[in-house]
């Protein structure tokens, strides 16, 4: 039986495209394994202007009552196993209470914000360290393995660089920008002196005015291609998060700026070897200047993140989602990181 596939997410200005990026991902693993796939997405139309969507279904929705399916079942009529994917922020117990009493059998939460109260089915997360839940799924999947990456970085998937110098450095902090970073970065990177390396910085074009001009600084806004400014550069500073590792997969070393609540992320990829560390913005274009000088380390830490990132995630997550909805219990045990 067909299962049919409703991922709800969220992106835009105030969270970044993360949830959105990751939905898109596994909504094309899913639709290829042969499952009738729609996505549910409170996101502005800048937001998903950012990916092409090959077909999917996709609903806009800015709020979501979780008593009218209208709002979160982008499906007419029935059929199927319905199984729901739930990938944003502030999802809640009344939302599960409602899916289960419109039929849906399968329910699959991806977000680390909900996990320890949430009674879904399956709790899946591919960040380098699991968050420190007590996670009310009966099914768990965490690691890196997991993690879902976009089919166009996948193409893009190469060996790590070679010992070579860096010469050019990504700076993407993210739709969000959260803090103001990158405006805190650069000003801090002018301090500095003339730059070593070139750098090009990603921004939004209401952030540009925080941005001084600087030689070797060029300034790019929110693309499409990311997964082709990734692999142009040899160096990407970023937050712990959807561009750390997808330059990951696509074999390039990572420096993380830690900021908030995203420094506990960070902290793990360092510490599973995937990443350094920078600390927050202004010290960060400090220390970005002394890193790029140990290229041994840089190397080993890409030939790490590059192997933990195979670019499967979103293979193993729709294989989980499926056989679940298939009432596969064997199949569900079967599935790790190997296959």
């Amino acid at each position: 039986m067909t299962a049919a596939v409703a991922l709800w997410t969220a992106g835009g200005p105030g969270i970044g495209i993360g949830h959105l990026s990751r939905c898109r991902s596994l909504a094309f693993a899913l639709r290829d394994a042969g499952a009738r796939v729609g996505i549910v997405a409170d996101a502005p139309a800048s937001a998903l202007a950012l990916f092409e969507w090959d077909g999917l279904l996709v609903q806009q929705a800015t709020e979501v009552d979780a008593s009218r399916p209208e709002h979160w079942w982008p499906f007419a009529g029935d059929g199927g196993a319905r199984v729901i994917v739930s990938d944003r922020p502030n999802v809640r117990p009344a939302h599960v209470a409602a899916w289960r009493a419109h039929g849906v059998q399968t329910i699959a939460h991806l977000c680390d914000d909900g996990a320890d109260r949430l009674p879904v089915d399956l709790f899946i997360n591919g960040d380098a360290a699991p968050p420190n839940l007590e996670v009310l799924a009966p099914v768990v999947r965490v690691g890196p393995a997991w993690h879902i990456v976009r089919p166009e970085v996948v193409q893009h998937r190469g060996a790590p660089l070679s010992h070579a110098p860096v010469g050019r450095v990504l700076v993407s902090l993210g739709a969000a920008d959260p803090g103001g970073c990158s405006g805190i970065f650069a000003a801090a990177l002018a301090q500095g002196g003339p730059l070593p390396f070139d750098v090009t910085l990603v921004v939004r074009d209401d952030v540009v005015g925080t941005v001084p001009a600087l030689p070797r600084l060029r300034i790019t806004p929110p693309t499409p291609d990311l997964p082709g400014l990734l692999f142009a550069h040899d160096l990407v500073v970023t937050f712990p998060g959807l561009t750390a590792y997808e330059a990951a997969c696509i074999g390039r070393p990572v420096a993380l700026i830690e900021w908030s609540y995203l420094a506990p992320y960070a902290a793990a990829m360092a510490a599973a070897g995937m990443a350094v560390t920078l600390g927050g913005a202004p010290e960060a274009a400090t220390r970005l200047r002394t890193v790029v000088r140990d290229v041994d380390h840089l190397h080993a830490l890409a030939v790490r993140a590059h192997a933990a990132i195979d670019g499967r995630g979103a293979e193993r997550v729709a294989a989980l989602i499926l056989a679940h909805a298939a009432g596969q219990r064997a199949s569900l045990l079967s599935l790790h990181p190997s296959s």
